[in-house]
């Protein structure tokens, strides 16, 4: 997937998905509870809080913490086909190649950081205009 190793598509596609994921909890709270301010306070702070958690996987994630499970997944698919050839000689050596990989998408927890905090910010600012 060339097209997210730039930096603009990629971060396209991350608002789009920050937007998804509003868009989607906030309509889906709204409209399950009784439409009142309540619900306009949560349909703010969950998915805030949700994309505060993308946030710290994504974290997580550049720091490698995952890599045992993307490699064991990567060798389970492989071994399942036939004739293919192994990517990875083993664990060290998919790490060592993710290093290059994670030093150009440093940032890519941003979007969702700075989203979740505006979502969870204007929550808390209806939340206190609502209870004055």
């Amino acid at each position: 997937m060339k097209f997210l190793k730039e930096l603009l598509p990629a971060l396209i596609v991350r608002i789009s998905f920050s937007i998804i994921v509003f868009l989607t909890a906030f309509l889906s709270i709204y409209f399950v509870y009784q439409r009142s301010i309540l619900a306009i306070i949560n349909g703010f702070f969950v998915p805030g809080a949700i994309l505060l958690a993308v946030c710290v996987f994504s974290i997580l994630n550049n720091f490698g913490f995952f890599d045992f499970a993307s490699y064991g997944f990567i060798s389970v698919i492989q071994s399942l086909k036939k004739g293919s050839v192994r990517q990875y000689e083993d664990l060290i050596d998919y790490k060592s190649r993710k290093i290059d990989k994670r030093k150009e998408n440093r940032f890519s927890f941003i979007p969702y950081l700075i989203s979740g905090i505006i979502l969870i910010t204007i929550s808390i600012v209806i939340k206190l205009i609502y209870k004055m």
